[in-house]
């Protein structure tokens, strides 16, 4: 995971565990970004904004 997302995701969530794990879970099981994949700060925008509209 780059620094720059790690520190968007924490601005999103605030460190909320529930909040924080919805976004992995959105990102990971749902968008199915390998694992392989360094996750970025674009992935973190996009799980946001899937997150919200549903």
């Amino acid at each position: 995971m780059h620094p720059q997302a790690v520190e968007y995701a924490y601005a999103l969530t605030m460190g909320q565990p529930w909040l924080v794990n919805a976004l992995a879970y959105e990102i990971v099981n749902r968008r199915k970004v390998p694992e392989t994949t360094a996750i970025t700060a674009d992935h973190i925008d996009n799980a946001a904004e899937r997150i919200v509209r549903v």
